[in-house]
């Protein structure tokens, strides 16, 4: 869902069962990189540019 004036960025090709490798660059969170099997991309509102996941 997004709010009036925020554009929801396109969603690269990502499917269900995608490995996906976290690392400093997504946050800082991640100083130790970790890899995560995608559930789904949530249509949640967020910051440009970034996307809320199950993982």
């Amino acid at each position: 869902m997004t709010g009036p004036g925020r554009h929801r960025p396109e969603v690269p090709a990502l499917r269900t069962g995608d490995v996906l490798h976290l690392t400093r660059e997504a946050s800082p969170q991640f100083a130790c990189p970790i890899r995560v099997r995608l559930i789904r991309v949530l249509d949640w509102t967020t910051d440009d540019g970034w996307w809320w996941v199950d993982v």
